[in-house]
């Protein structure tokens, strides 16, 4: 039994050590992002509430995006919160910002609920 409890925990850190995924934790920090793969940022999102992360910064000879955001609700109920994500793809040797807000997209002038701002060293 000892054996397979070990073999089970190996397996689940070799998983997660294959991920690159940043989260709120990670605000105001440098990481490390794969050259060449892709890596995400998750951050929490309430939709129903009109606000939504933008991505207002990046250099994009370092960092592309990849594809559209994706809002993972945490519930099933009816204006329940969640995670949004957002995938990039390590494009060069390098340092950038990557910054989000969170703010209502119609509402102008205004300044953002919430800032989020890595800076992703690309290796």
């Amino acid at each position: 039994m000892p054996r397979l409890l070990t073999a089970l925990i190996l397996t689940a850190l070799l998983a997660v050590a294959g991920c690159h995924t940043f989260t709120e934790s990670h605000d105001q920090h440098t990481v490390t992002a794969p050259l060449n793969d892709t890596f995400t940022v998750s951050l929490m999102s309430n939709p129903s509430t009109g606000y939504q992360w933008q991505v207002v910064e990046y250099n994009k000879k370092f960092v592309e995006p990849v594809g559209s955001p994706k809002y993972t609700p945490k519930g099933s109920s009816a204006g329940a919160p969640g995670t949004e994500t957002f995938t990039f793809r390590g494009v060069a040797e390098g340092k950038t910002h990557i910054k989000f807000e969170y703010r209502r997209p119609w509402e102008k002038d205004v300044e953002p609920a919430r800032t989020y701002d890595i800076i992703a060293d690309v290796q």
